[in-house]
């Protein structure tokens, strides 16, 4: 029996020996028309938005790539990877003509439930509710309980860094993401192959390596615009007395705004309303060419005390006219 041990005992020393000399190999370079990574070393970032169809030559597909199954039938997949959080933010967009085609064929096939479903979008996705403000990653999941949706968001742990790459492993297979030269995702499946001693030493003893194969195949997402924000048509406004709020216990900026917002501009619009959202102030208003936006947003940048203004939604209403929201906020 020492006999019997002590030669399986040089044998495993052997077997470790030649794996640590380098017993590795390692065959599948990406496309020659691939450009080339943009990281070589730590954590890549991945931001972007990406078309949801593979580059030609890419070998393999996307659903080897573990980023999840598209929960809708998307064309765009957005990532926002900010290097300060461990986790991403992703987004898939479904392409708006597609998703208006359907829409249109929903209600003329079932049109309660296209008035019901219509009705809860343009309440949950209302840029001046409470509801949206809160998370239009909520509320999309909320409209899809009903019916469709033209985008849905999720978020996810990030995975290792590993030489300028994330990388996922499970079992003999990994996946590693990263950005290019030409802002476009490139992904790498990567299938290892081992070659193994076998000792005996017991129930569920593994065999010692002895060399490791790796076959790389490579998959490139093209970069595109980031999507436009989809909004129901006509979202319903209280428009008995238009640009009225209740302003009672508001900062008194905002009363003083409104006042000489009416006073100076008031052809040049049709305030919807004018309120605060967690230190934010929100102005929404009708206008009848883009040129006026410009007029509006350069008085306010004049306004005492006004920082950091932005325009966060616009929507085409049947009538012509184009439906603005500007955000901004005060000096404290």
């Amino acid at each position: 029996m020492r006999r019997f041990c002590e030669r399986a005992l040089g044998v495993a020393l052997l077997a470790t020996g030649l794996l640590l000399s380098g017993c590795f190999t390692h065959e599948g370079e990406p496309p020659e028309h691939f450009p080339r990574p943009l990281y070589d070393d730590g954590c890549p970032v991945i931001s972007g938005s990406y078309e949801l169809s593979l580059d030609a030559g890419s070998q393999g597909a996307l659903s080897e790539a573990w980023l999840g199954s598209p929960p809708i039938k998307a064309s765009v997949l957005t990532i926002e990877d900010d290097p300060a959080q461990t986790q991403w933010r992703m987004g898939w967009f479904r392409d708006q003509a597609d998703f208006e085609r359907e829409l249109d064929a929903w209600r003329q096939s079932e049109p309660v439930r296209y008035t019901a479903w219509l009705r809860e979008a343009r309440l949950l996705l209302d840029p001046l509710s409470a509801r949206y403000q809160a998370d239009r990653e909520t509320a999309m999941r909320e409209l899809g309980k009903l019916g469709p949706t033209p985008e849905l968001r999720g978020h996810g742990y990030k995975w290792r860094c590993e030489d300028g790459w994330y990388v996922e492993s499970q079992g003999d297979k990994a996946v590693g993401l990263t950005s290019d030269v030409d802002n476009g995702l490139l992904i790498r499946l990567d299938d290892e192959t081992r070659s193994e001693i076998s000792v005996w030493c017991g129930d569920g003893c593994a065999g010692i390596p002895y060399s490791v194969h790796v076959r790389s195949r490579w998959m490139r997402l093209s970069p595109v615009a980031r999507p436009s924000t989809w909004y129901p048509p006509d979202v319903p406004f209280a428009m008995d007395d238009p640009g009225v709020t209740h302003y009672e216990g508001r900062d008194a900026r905002v009363v003083a705004l409104r006042e000489r917002l009416l006073a100076e501009l008031a052809g040049e619009f049709q305030l919807i309303n004018l309120e605060q959202w967690s230190g934010r102030v929100v102005l929404s208003v009708f206008v009848d060419g883009m040129e006026r936006v410009a007029i509006l947003s350069d008085w306010l940048r004049r306004q005492p005390g006004v920082v950091g203004l932005t325009q966060s939604s616009r929507m085409a209403m049947s009538d012509g006219r184009q439906r603005i929201v500007l955000e901004f906020s005060f000096e404290r």
